[in-house]
């Protein structure tokens, strides 16, 4: 794909993939909700760390 490289792009991809993390992660029933809520709220402090990053 020709995406630029920015922080934009960069969430889109991002945000696809943990959408298909939580998607497969609903199947399980155990722990699931626990698994997908650290994958969200990791995706959001990398967010927040790139973010600073850039100023």
């Amino acid at each position: 794909f020709r995406m630029a490289d920015t922080f934009f792009s960069w969430f889109l991809v991002t945000e696809l993939h943990v959408w298909m993390l939580m998607v497969r992660l609903m199947s399980e029933e155990i722990e699931g909700p626990e698994c997908r809520k650290m994958v969200v709220e990791a995706m959001w402090e990398d967010a927040r760390m790139r973010k600073k990053q850039l100023g």
